[in-house]
Formats: C-alpha cells, sequence, structure tokens
C-alpha cells in the first residue's frame, strides 16, 4: 500500500501522538451530573479494570480512559457500547480483534434515549483471517443518537461491507474527524452492499468526513473508500478536507459512492483531493459517483487527480436535482460525465474549473438536457450538449498544471505553471476566502481568481517580480517591500439554477 505517500506522511505513529497532544489524554465533552471518568486498568480481554468490565458497569454520560500502562488490548470478542460513554484512548492504544462483530458494537437500546457516542484517540487494527467491522452501529429505536470517530485509525479489518465502519439503519448524525482508514476490504458483492472502509446505509441524519484520509481500501461492489446508500431517508454529506487515495472497487464510485440523493439531501465535497482511485469493470465505476441526483451535489475547491480511470473521476445522474462543479481541478482519462440533467429544476453547472479529459471528452452529455458551463478550461471543444456561458477556453490540450504534490494545506493538490492559462482567468462565486488549501491561501491574486483548484504566484508588470501566494493579506491591501497593491475582489452574478 503506497497511498499515505501521496500527501504528507501520517503514520500511525505520527497520528497517535498527535492525537495524544490533541487530546491531552481525555476528550472534553459536556456530560450529565452523573457522569464519571472511569479508567482502564487491564489489558485483558475480560475481568476486572478490562475494557469490556468497564464499558459493562458504565452509565450513560461516562467517559472511559486507559492507563499508561495499558496499550494494546486484544479482544476475542466485540465490545458492546449499551450506553452513550466516549471511549478515549489519548492516542495511544491499539485494539485488535478476532471476531465477528469487530472492536465495537454500537447497537443495544440505551438506558436513556439521545445520548452520543464517542470513540477517540483509539487504533483499531483487523488481524489474518477475523471477518467484520472494526466498529459497527445498527438501528436505533430510541431517539436519535449521534456517533462521532475523532481521531481514529482504522486498518486491515474484512467485512462484508463497511469493514471499517459500518452502519445500517441509525439516526442522528455521524462525524468522522481527523482519522484514518487504511487497507479495509468488504467482500460482498450483493446489491446493498459496499464501502470498503466506511459503509453508511439508510442513514438518515448528517455525514461530517473532515481531514481524514481514505487509502488503498477495497470494495467488491461500489464506493472503494466510502459509500452513502440512503434507501429513502433525508440526510446530508460533507467531504472536506480529506483525501481519497487509491482505492479500488468493483462496480462504481472507485473512491466515494453516493446512492439515492433524494429532494432533500445533499452532498458537499469541498477542499478535498482524490487521487489514483480505480475501478474493476472500466465503464461505469468513476472516483466519485452519485447516480440518482434529486437534491444538491456541490464540488468546490476539490482536486481530482485519476489519469488510470477506465472512465470519468466525477458521474451524476441528475434527474431534477442540481450538479454544481466550481473552482475545481479535474483531470483523468476523461473529466465529467453527467447522465442526463431532466426535469423542470434540473441543471448542471460548472463555473472556473479545470477539466482536462486525455484522450476523452471533457464532458460528456447523456440524456436530455445541457450543461452550463463558465470560465472554466476545457480539453475538448465546444459541443451540443454545453452551454457556454461565457470566459470559458475550449480545446485546451495541455492547462499546464504542476504534478499532484505537497504545495501546503492538509491535502496535495495541482498547482497551475507559469504561463498556465488557468491563471488570473476565473470567476468567484461564492466569495471564497482561501483556495483548497485553506487558511494562508488567499483564493484572490492581484484582483482575479485563477481557474482551478488553487491559485499561484503571478508577475507584476512594472518589474516582472514573482509574488507568492503565503504573504499575508492585511485589511484588504498586499504587503511587498513597502510597496501596497490593493486587493479586490471581481464578482459576476451567476444565473439561476
Amino acid at each position: 500500500m503506497t497511498a499515505i505517500a501521496r500527501r504528507p506522511a501520517r503514520t500511525l505513529g505520527a497520528i497517535l501522538a498527535a492525537t495524544a497532544l490533541a487530546l491531552g489524554g481525555v476528550l472534553i465533552a459536556p456530560l450529565s451530573a452523573q457522569a464519571a471518568t472511569l479508567t482502564v486498568t487491564s489489558s485483558a480481554d475480560n475481568g476486572a479494570g478490562s475494557l469490556r468490565a468497564v464499558v459493562g458497569t458504565s452509565t450513560t454520560g461516562d467517559v472511559i480512559v486507559f492507563d499508561p500502562s495499558v496499550t494494546s488490548i486484544a479482544l476475542a470478542t466485540s465490545v458492546t457500547m449499551a450506553k452513550g460513554v466516549t471511549i478515549d484512548g489519548g492516542g495511544t492504544v491499539t485494539i485488535t480483534r478476532a471476531n465477528k462483530f469487530g472492536f465495537v458494537q454500537l447497537l443495544a437500546v440505551p438506558d436513556s434515549p439521545n445520548q452520543d457516542y464517542v470513540i477517540a484517540g483509539l487504533a483499531v487494527e483487523g488481524i489474518a483471517g477475523s471477518n467484520g467491522q472494526g466498529i459497527y452501529a445498527t438501528i436505533d429505536s430510541f431517539g436519535v443518537r449521534n456517533i462521532t470517530l475523532s481521531n481514529v485509525i482504522v486498518s486491515g479489518e474484512t467485512a462484508g461491507y463497511g469493514a471499517g465502519f459500518g452502519l445500517f439503519g441509525a439516526s442522528g448524525d455521524v462525524l468522522i474527524e481527523g482519522s484514518t482508514f487504511q487497507g479495509n476490504t468488504s467482500t460482498s458483492t450483493g446489491v446493498a452492499d459496499g464501502g470498503g472502509a466506511v459503509d453508511l446505509d439508510q442513514h438518515g441524519g448528517s455525514v461530517t468526513v473532515r481531514n481524514s484520509v481514505f487509502a488503498s481500501n477495497k470494495s467488491a461492489n461500489t464506493g472503494g473508500g466510502l459509500r452513502l446508500r440512503n434507501g429513502g431517508f433525508v440526510g446530508s454529506l460533507t467531504v472536506e478536507d480529506s483525501t481519497f487515495d487509491s482505492n479500488e472497487s468493483a462496480g462504481a464510485g472507485g473512491g466515494l459512492f453516493v446512492e439515492s440523493i433524494g429532494s432533500a439531501d445533499s452532498v458537499l465535497i469541498s477542499s478535498s483531493t482524490f487521487s489514483g482511485n480505480s475501478i474493476g469493470d472500466g465503464a461505469t465505476g468513476v472516483s466519485v459517483s452519485a447516480p440518482n441526483i434529486m437534491g444538491r451535489v456541490d464540488i468546490v475547491n476539490s482536486t481530482f487527480d485519476e489519469p488510470g480511470l477506465g472512465s470519468f473521476p466525477i458521474a451524476g445522474y441528475v434527474n431534477g436535482g442540481v450538479l454544481d462543479i466550481r473552482n475545481s481541478t479535474i483531470a483523468g482519462n476523461g473529466a465529467v460525465t453527467i447522465e442526463a440533467v431532466t426535469g423542470p429544476d434540473g441543471a448542471a453547472v460548472i463555473t472556473s474549473s479545470i477539466l482536462s479529459g486525455g484522450a476523452k471528452p471533457a464532458v460528456v452529455v447523456g440524456g436530455v438536457g445541457s450543461v452550463l458551463v463558465s470560465y472554466s478550461i476545457l480539453s475538448s471543444a465546444l459541443d451540443a450538449a454545453i452551454t457556454d456561458d461565457g470566459g470559458n477556453q475550449f480545446s485546451v490540450a495541455d492547462p499546464k498544471l504542476g504534478a499532484l504534490g505537497n504545495n501546503g494545506g492538509p491535502t496535495f493538490t495541482r498547482l497551475p505553471l507559469a504561463g498556465s492559462p488557468a491563471i488570473n482567468r476565473g470567476l468567484l462565486v461564492d466569495n471564497l476566502p482561501f483556495d483548497q488549501r485553506g487558511a494562508g491561501f488567499p483564493r484572490v491574486i492581484a484582483g482575479r481568481i485563477d481557474v482551478g483548484a488553487v491559485e499561484t504566484s503571478y508577475a507584476l508588470a512594472a518589474t516582472g517580480q514573482t509574488v507568492n501566494i503565503l504573504i499575508p493579506i492585511i485589511g484588504g491591501v498586499l504587503l511587498l517591500g513597502g510597496v501596497a497593491a490593493i486587493v479586490y475582489t471581481q464578482r459576476r452574478k451567476r444565473r439561476p439554477l
């Protein structure tokens, strides 16, 4: 597995050390008056002081921590969390297990409704021959319960679906932050199964993935990294500051697969990178796939570098909903495929983005409708399926982008090189303060935004001096060795969707 090397190194030791510093050994959370801090003092599978025993005696709202002597626990069977508690490993504890259902099951009825589960600062590792989700949650019949996985590492797990984290029919919100899922495998080919690392099936509520890594996970069906299947439930998915790298699926969605975006549902991918993901059949699989859009799918400030895909990095079936791609860089064997734009409210919009499709068209539209494109760079020519809304550059075979690499920020990006047609040719539509890399990387330089996910340096007309975007902007004035240049934002009213 080489995926982690594609972004700044995040080894197991480094992440656990960072977690320990960030959490200080205890995750601070609002607790009820009856809450207590309980300590695991034994590395044994069961018995006094063991994790199993401490969880069994816990009360809703308790925080479970670990004595410094406990750094590794091998479980013969899963630990069932029957109450809403926090398990905080402080960044120093590794759990291994050999049973069917993994480390922890969040499936029993809690002693009171509306209680949250938090798992933090732990590494969960599968072992040879094991089969089952590292973390599993199922139907919640007694109130909304939220689930947080914070600074968790799940690796080497194998299961029919959702090998790293599987959820079925639960309500409440899910937050995955600062976590890594690597080398997990889902083996089922059933139509209702998928998600090599994470599978959220028939989930109602919001799902947020923040500052996390999905690397080298595999699915025998769909969603090599993550699959969300709402199944009629209303929900949303937000992916931000995250990396999906070298994941693989036999069907659609080498990196991410989202099924059934209902009229009240939404998907937002922001400031994230998808790279090296692959699919097995070479025809229907893509890096990100949303097959039935009736709500909104927004892709903003993100990079897709997928030269090995057999199909397009992004695919969507717009069935009366909206697919909106803006300020993003998409390069692959094809760039965007849109199966249909139907219904009175159906719309597909691409703004200020680079779409480089190699030998294939940059945009392929099937069915009824067209795609509104503005201030973008396409590797292919304008055709009847594309509505040119101005400012576009068509048939650009080489947008002159640097290789995917560490250009600052939490994710890898591709910077425009000197002479790139992307420089100062874009359109700012969201008043984005920063580019994909986040704070310290202004979205607008020299009064005009670049096309794509990131800004680059530029040459002053009078002196030829190169100004790097790392120079801070204070009060709207860019300070250059005593010379002040006013920084302003050029805006253009967007066409209503």
